[in-house]
């Protein structure tokens, strides 16, 4: 009712009789509200950075009045970004409607608890893994600049952030997590797509060669022995060959003959993740298998045709063969025998007795070549002949040697090889014009070819005949002394001076004293001493021829008798007598022959 108001004033007596009067009143309120306010005070900022005080940002903050119609002010009525986290003194003012007033100041904290956005922060990216095979990313990847409602974000971490291993190729959420200026924290989601754009890293080698397979011609290789180093961070799927003009990819690729030289081969690396990588390699293709040819066997023997000192062969016989085709045919089969009528066979080609080398060489459609040297071996098996020999001949020893001097014409011989009036060898016996000894000599010439075949030989005796006597040699005269026992014994010694036979030892020497009966000693004792006996020396050599000579021996006894006398001794004499007659025995005498003592 403040202000003014209109009174209307009735009055009515016992007998409801009334009147009225009307008067205006002026109500006046002059009693000032009673504010009570909290100690302090937290507001929070509005999302957009901004808060409006209200009497329900402080807690505890009443005020009374008589009347009703109370008004509250706040100052400052706003607070911003910049007063977050800081105490603003917030001035209340409670007025009623008759403009009477009560204030207090509360310590009032801004607090900014809204966290930063969440749309337009975040945003996908696309990544690629390096050389190792690894791959990370910052937040500021992942996030755009946006500003909060009190500022700039400030970026803390992304998670996950590393990845390792090409496993990880492909799309990956990640949680961005900030905060803004004053704190609060906020999060958002990403998709991370990780991808493998590196090539493979190949490197192949310039060129390099391929030997063609000795039996088949062909060769079959593979990329690993072309490729000096093959790295990718995500591994390979396959290494191929590419064929640059279809594309076609294959595991091997196969040279044969027709590939001979060089040649390009493409090598195509593919990752696991698609990348491709291409490098070119020169071929060079090379047949080094030289042909395969029998020799055998490398000697090769013939006899001589019959007559004639070689051979002509008649047929192929002495060629070689090609054993086994070619890896890489044809193949030509040459000799170098000049006397062949064909380079390429020895058909009809003659050849001397002797060892002939001929060496075939194999070549064939590269130039490779076999070489083979066979030995051709012409044999002689023909043997010499005698043409001439002597007769058996006879001869008589000379008469100062146990030999005879014969002569005779040397035997000849001829060869199909080494020709005719061929001299042989003396192989026993002895030469023309040479001494034969006494007795039958076999006489041997002999004559092998130059090829070993022989010996034709021509044989004939020498018979040396011994008609000669041997000479006997005596003493001219000979003295003997007669021995003790009366005795001499002569032997063949005493009366042989130098015998001899031209055929050297004698068989048989003896002698003897009347000239018939002969012995190895003669003996004469002393019915001859003083005399001269006489003593015939007989010689005789192997072949029956004897000799004699005569040695006149002179018997002598010149030993002395050897007599034996007794010894003196004493003797009494006789009695009565001066004398004494005395008895001893006769002295004892030796002699070799007979003798007197006196």
């Amino acid at each position: 009712d403040i202000g003014y108001n209109m009174v209307i004033l009735t009055v009515t007596d016992d007998n409801s009789n009334s009147d009225q009067c009307m008067s205006q009143v002026l109500v006046r309120d002059v009693t000032a509200p009673m504010l009570t306010c909290p100690g302090s005070a937290t507001v929070q900022l509005s999302p957009t950075g901004t808060h409006t005080f209200e009497l329900a940002d402080f807690p505890g903050l009443t005020a009374t009045d008589a009347c009703l119609g109370l008004t509250y002010t706040f100052t400052p009525p706003i607070v911003y970004c910049e007063d977050a986290e800081t105490t603003v003194d917030v001035v209340v003012v409670v007025s009623d409607a008759s403009g009477n007033e009560d204030q207090c100041t509360i310590p009032t904290f801004v607090d900014d608890v809204t966290a930063p956005p969440i749309a337009g922060v975040c945003h996908d990216i696309t990544i690629e893994f390096d050389y190792t095979g690894n791959a990370a990313i910052n937040p500021d990847d992942v996030a755009s600049i946006v500003d909060d409602e009190c500022g700039q974000i400030t970026l803390i971490d992304v998670t996950p952030n590393t990845w390792t291993g090409c496993v990880s190729v492909g799309q990956h959420l990640v949680t961005l997590t900030y905060e803004d200026n004053n704190g609060n924290l906020q999060t958002c989601g990403a998709i991370v797509t990780i991808e493998d754009n590196l090539k493979p890293d190949l490197e192949c080698k310039a060129t390099a060669n391929v030997i063609l397979d000795a039996t088949t011609g062909c060769t079959t290789i593979d990329t690993s022995g072309l490729i000096l180093s093959l790295y990718d961070n995500c591994g390979i799927e396959r290494v191929d060959f590419q064929d640059m003009m279809t594309g076609a990819l294959s595991q091997t690729v196969t040279y044969c003959c027709d590939d001979l030289g060089l040649n390009s081969v493409t090598i195509k690396a593919k990752d696991n993740n698609n990348n491709l990588s291409y490098c070119t390699v020169a071929i060079n293709v090379i047949d080094d298998t030289a042909p395969v040819i029998d020799c055998t066997p490398l000697q090769r023997t013939h006899t001589a045709d019959a007559g004639v000192c070689g051979f002509t062969m008649p047929g192929t016989g002495f060629d070689i063969q090609v054993t086994q085709p070619d890896n890489c045919p044809p193949v030509t089969l040459t000799h170098n025998y000049p006397a062949a009528p064909s380079t390429s066979t020895l058909a009809g080609a003659t050849f001397p007795v002797g060892i002939t080398i001929v060496d075939w060489v194999a070549t064939d459609h590269s130039g490779n070549e076999t070489l083979c040297s066979v030995e051709i071996t012409i044999t002689d098996d023909e043997a010499p002949t005698n043409t001439a020999c002597p007769s058996n001949i006879t001869a008589s020893t000379s008469a100062t040697s146990c030999g005879a001097v014969v002569s005779y014409a040397v035997p000849t011989f001829a060869d199909n090889c080494d020709g005719t009036g061929l001299l042989g060898t003396l192989t026993n016996g002895y030469a023309p014009g040479t001494e034969f000894p006494l007795g039958t000599t076999t006489v041997t010439w002999e004559y092998t070819d130059l090829a070993g075949n022989g010996p034709a030989t021509c044989s004939f005796t020498v018979t040396v005949n011994d008609d000669v006597n041997p000479v006997a040699m005596c003493q001219n005269s000979y003295t003997v002394s007669l021995d003790q026992d009366g005795n001499f014994e002569i032997l063949v010694a005493d009366i042989n001076v130098a015998s001899w036979d031209n055929c050297g030892q004698l068989v048989r020497k003896e002698i003897s004293r009347d000239g018939v009966t002969f012995g190895g000693s003669v003996i004469v004792d002393c019915n001859d001493a003083g005399n001269a006996v006489t003593v015939t020396l007989e010689v005789e050599d192997s072949h029956g021829n004897t000799d004699q000579c005569v040695t006149i021996v002179q018997v002598v006894d010149d030993q002395v008798p050897d007599i034996e006398c007794p010894g003196n001794f004493t003797v009494l004499n006789d009695a009565g007598q001066c004398s004494a007659v005395v008895t001893y025995n006769a002295p004892s005498v030796t002699d070799n022959c007979t003798y007197t003592v006196t």
